[in-house]
């Protein structure tokens, strides 16, 4: 794989301790990417935050690796501002992505159920239909 980014991991960052079993799941799942040749964009490592660090500031270090990622991989946490911003960013900016991994699909699905259609978690599932349609387009 030699494109910048193979997969932009789309996660918690902020309210993410580092010992929770969560931060250890998605440590090992990058580290398995990695292993399988895959670059990937893991935000807890990859995108340095400090306090002298404005909101523009994040949004501006972070669109760029998802504007070049093919896959766009999802651990949903409603709770999240940060999640929700970078969802917004890859709807709008994520036309290189081609395919759409929800980690959490259950969880999403139930929300979407719940918050309903203008939803973020429905705005979640919109975006990995419209990529699976694009990419049965190509098969048809």
């Amino acid at each position: 794989m030699n494109r910048t980014t193979d997969i932009y991991l789309l996660c918690p960052v902020t309210n993410l301790s580092p010992s929770s079993e969560l931060s250890s799941s998605l440590n090992t799942y990058v580290n398995l990417l990695e292993y399988l040749g895959y670059s990937i964009h893991f935000p807890n490592r990859d995108l340095i935050q400090d306090e002298e660090m404005t909101f523009l500031d994040m949004i501006r270090r972070s669109s760029f690796p998802m504007s070049q990622a093919k896959e766009l991989h999802i651990y949903w946490d409603s709770t999240s501002q940060g999640s929700k911003d970078a969802i917004i960013t890859a709807a709008t900016i994520g036309e290189n992505i081609e395919r759409v991994i929800l980690l959490n699909e259950a969880v999403i699905k139930d929300y979407a159920q719940q918050m309903g259609k203008r939803s973020y978690e429905q705005l979640i599932l919109d975006l990995k239909e419209l990529k699976e349609e694009d990419v049965d387009s190509l098969t048809d």
